[in-house]
């Protein structure tokens, strides 16, 4: 209980850091040492010097002044109109040097791109509305509340059947990839024939009302196709945090949670970097219907290859009669034998006696 706690604690930290507000994260830096920021900017004004380094998460760094350590920035920009002497780092970010800007160290943009924003490298000195630096909660909470509710189906799933999405979530590890890749196939037919069929049904009056319950059919496929997936990733999550593999519900919160945490901080960090969290989304669900189709035709042939097994079972049962049979004339022969000797005994007696 008390790593489920650890876990739980974790989370809400992490959840707490990503609703901060930008605003109440931004710093003016005066004469000071090392800087280090999370969600928020930092400016580095004119006549102004560091002496260290400058470090923001999800933020931007402007520099009009002098930093004699390094800058980095993790899903932001670093605009340098001033003077940095070692190196600049940006993570899914841009390093923009102005006019009066100078390097003396290395240019290092990892997954960089421009992330939009001011660009005026007079620096702007006024915080950002809070209306606007808000509504990235407003946005979390929206997604924390999708993650509740999926979470609250997939237990449902669970709940009905716990077996087979156990099994599903075990034989993941074995050819993942031939599971993703059965799962990227179903993902590009699947949508066909179920358009091809609602074209088909609304034909005729029965079709039409046949038509919604096809397509809330494929949406809970997609949920038992996706619930062992979250159960396979929070046994793993487990394992990597407390050392042993957790199950059942635990494991199904801890894998929504997981995937929640990983894609929030993608979108929060850029916008640019939207598509990271749609491929994560898709290789969830095309996992899931590669192992729920693998799931159910290995099932399929196991009760094939048992059906023909139990066919054979006649001729044994045949021949263990007559094995039993046999057996039955030796001991009734056996029986007769000793029946004779013991005849043969009580004759020799009485000849003893007379």
């Amino acid at each position: 209980m008390k790593k489920a706690y650890k876990i739980l604690a974790a989370a809400l930290i992490a959840m707490f850091i990503l609703c901060i507000p930008a605003a109440a994260a931004q710093k003016t830096a005066d004469n000071q040492n090392d800087i280090v920021r999370i969600k928020g900017d930092i400016y580095v004004n004119d006549g102004t010097t560091v002496n260290g380094d400058a470090v923001t998460i999800k933020g931007n760094i402007y520099i009009n002044g002098s930093v004699t350590g390094d800058v980095v920035a993790v899903f932001g920009d670093v605009i340098v109109n001033g003077e940095v002497m070692g190196d600049v780092t940006t993570v899914s970010g841009e390093i923009k040097l102005g006019p009066n800007g100078k390097i003396l160290g290395d240019r290092v943009q990892a997954f960089g791109g421009p992330l939009g924003g001011n660009n005026n490298f007079g620096f702007r000195t006024i915080p950002p509305i809070w209306p606007g630096a808000w509504s990235g909660v407003g946005n979390t909470v929206f997604s924390l509340v999708s993650a509740l509710v999926l979470f609250l189906l997939s237990a449902l799933v669970y709940l009905i059947i716990p077996q087979k999405v156990t099994d599903m979530a075990d034989a993941i590890d074995n050819n993942i990839g031939r599971r993703i890749g059965i799962g990227f196939l179903t993902l590009i037919c699947s949508p066909i024939v179920v358009i091809v069929l609602t074209i088909l049904l609304a034909i005729t009056v029965i079709g039409i009302i046949v038509i919604p319950f096809l397509w809330i059919a494929y949406l809970i496929a997609g949920l038992v196709a996706i619930t062992p997936v979250y159960v396979y990733i929070g046994g793993k999550a487990g394992e990597l945090i407390s050392k042993r593999k957790i199950t059942g519900y635990s494991a199904l919160a801890a894998g929504l949670l997981s995937v929640w945490l990983i894609k929030r901080i993608i979108e929060l960090g850029s916008s640019n970097m939207g598509w990271i969290s749609a491929i994560i989304s898709l290789l969830v669900l095309a996992l899931g219907f590669g192992t729920l189709l693998d799931y159910i035709f290995t099932r399929r042939r196991a009760g094939s290859n048992h059906n023909d097994s139990s066919g054979h079972r006649p001729e044994g049962g045949s021949r263990e009669a007559s094995n039993g049979d046999s057996h039955g004339e030796d001991f009734s022969g056996n029986g007769s034998s000793s029946q004779d000797a013991q005849d043969s005994n009580n004759e020799s007696i009485e000849h003893k006696d007379n």
